[in-house]
């Protein structure tokens, strides 16, 4: 069953205000409001996403128990930013036991 937080990313996937992958994140010159990042995310990958937490200090979100991929409906994905600021704070406002604010 899908729970609000995947309909919000979903409704951000639709409107095309979404970034996926670290190579896409490091290189985005716009506004991001927020990053989702994978349990299954690797260290380094990981340590990627706190320097791209630097550059565009945004809020960190965890996924857990389901994988990004799942929750995105985007095949392989590990990493996915936000570019929409009124559907990411409905998000934060949302967020349950799946999901973890890592670092603000």
């Amino acid at each position: 069953m899908k729970d609000k937080i995947e309909t919000y990313i979903g409704f951000c996937v639709k409107s095309r205000k979404i970034v996926t992958g670290i190579n896409a994140l490091e290189t985005y010159k716009k506004r991001l409001y927020c990053i989702f990042v994978c349990n299954t995310l690797s260290e380094n990958s990981f340590n990627l996403v706190k320097k791209l937490n630097e550059k565009f200090k945004v809020p960190v979100i965890r996924v857990y128990n389901k994988t990004l991929s799942e929750v995105s409906f985007i095949d392989g994905c590990k990493v996915l930013a936000l570019t929409d600021k009124e559907l990411v704070k409905a998000i934060i406002e949302n967020l349950n036991e799946n999901y973890e604010i890592i670092n603000k």
